[in-house]
């Protein structure tokens, strides 16, 4: 009876000891750090305009000594570009949040289509956050024009939302046509006119208001163009809307395109007609002149869009740039917010219109499709 209440009280001593031991030297979890540490960096992200909801990369694994055990969180993120890297760079060292880790070696590495930057936090021994940032390097520009703004303002604020350099085409004389172009006034966008010249076929569509016809005399061809181009202040150039006939006419174009000079203005070619004299009349007379790729909504439907858009992409990476023109309209839209972030990692920088003008020219070799729209859009 003796020997068995020692072995109990043995057994209990040891039980205890077991207990004591686990509660004092119990493995402490810094995962929390890791998850801070996170929330610190996205931040900094979100506030650089860093798409986070569609990393690169991320992957989440359990480290552990005998007396600790921690979460490490790895994320990969495409930024926009290299000087918003090194922004982000700068950001990271500086914030006082994350001082509080202790911040690696940062590691930079740049080749031919990208440059990355790869960021280490520790908290004691442990790596609890781990963070890449890829810039893809620009290989090729794309340009897109959106023509047919002023019937609403509805769609206005999702092409905002895209958060890429995009020109507007604004009609004139339209309900909300000066409300457009005061909103990017103040937002620092770029917007044209989107001047209505006459078709070949009248009957398939209305003609907006003071659309210019070839049978004006040169006084009225010139009086509508200066009541447009005063009534959209801050437009940097014009496109033909419509004009399948218009264009092909060199005297018309000629009244045009010298009122646009004299407003230094430049003029892309919507090209809705393959026998357009618009480019030969710009350049006798030293007009800053573009023409368009693609028309990219031609066919309605997302998935015609997305087919198009790859064209532009195709030949952009062939030539150096692409014009794409579509229109204000919700399916064009969201076609073109799926592809960003793609045709982002393929080096594609998106671009104002006006950008384009130092580089196009007689030097500038577009390929040769023979799937080119010719319509009066």
């Amino acid at each position: 009876m003796r020997k068995s209440k020692i072995f109990y009280i043995t057994i209990s001593f040891f039980i205890l000891g077991i207990v004591l031991f686990l509660f004092i030297f119990q493995r402490k979890d810094y995962s929390p750090l890791a998850r801070e540490c996170d929330q610190h960096v996205l931040k900094i992200l979100i506030d650089n305009h860093t798409d986070i909801n569609s990393p690169l990369s991320k992957r989440q694994k359990l480290t552990k000594t005998f007396t600790a055990v921690s979460q490490l969180i790895e994320k990969e993120f495409l930024v926009d570009s290299p000087k918003k890297l090194t922004t982000i760079k700068d950001e990271v060292i500086r914030n006082e949040a994350l001082k509080k880790f202790r911040l690696g070696e940062i590691t930079t590495k740049k080749t031919d289509f990208e440059k990355t930057a790869a960021f280490s936090f520790y908290y004691k021994k442990f790596t609890v956050y781990r963070l890449k940032l890829t810039a893809k390097l620009a290989r090729a520009k794309v340009a897109i024009v959106l023509d047919d703004w002023g019937y609403n303002k509805r769609l206005f604020e999702s092409t905002l939302e895209l958060d890429i350099p995009m020109t507007y085409a604004i009609l004139p004389n339209l309900i909300y046509s000066e409300h457009i172009a005061a909103e990017l006034r103040k937002r620092g966008g770029e917007f044209i006119l989107h001047l209505p010249l006459e078709p070949k076929n009248t009957e398939q569509a209305p003609l907006e208001k003071n659309t210019l016809m070839t049978t004006m005399n040169e006084e009225e061809i010139t009086r509508i163009l200066k009541e447009d181009i005063a009534n959209l202040s801050g437009i940097k150039g014009a496109n033909n809307h419509m004009g399948s006939k218009a264009t092909e006419e060199g005297s018309f174009m000629k009244i045009v395109m010298d009122t646009l000079k004299e407003n230094n203005l430049y003029f892309l070619d919507s090209y809705t007609s393959d026998k357009s004299v618009a480019e030969k009349v710009a350049k006798e007379i030293a007009l800053p002149f573009l023409k368009r790729d693609i028309f990219i909504d031609s066919i309605p439907g997302s998935e015609s869009i997305k087919q198009k858009m790859y064209e532009v992409k195709r030949i952009a990476l062939i030539s150096g740039e692409a014009i794409a023109i579509g229109h204000a309209r919700h399916t064009t839209i969201s076609a073109i917010k799926e592809l960003i972030p793609e045709f982002k990692r393929d080096g594609i920088k998106f671009v104002y219109l006006s950008s384009l003008l130092n580089s196009s020219g007689d030097e500038k070799q577009t390929p040769n499709f023979k799937n080119i729209l010719l319509e009066d859009k």
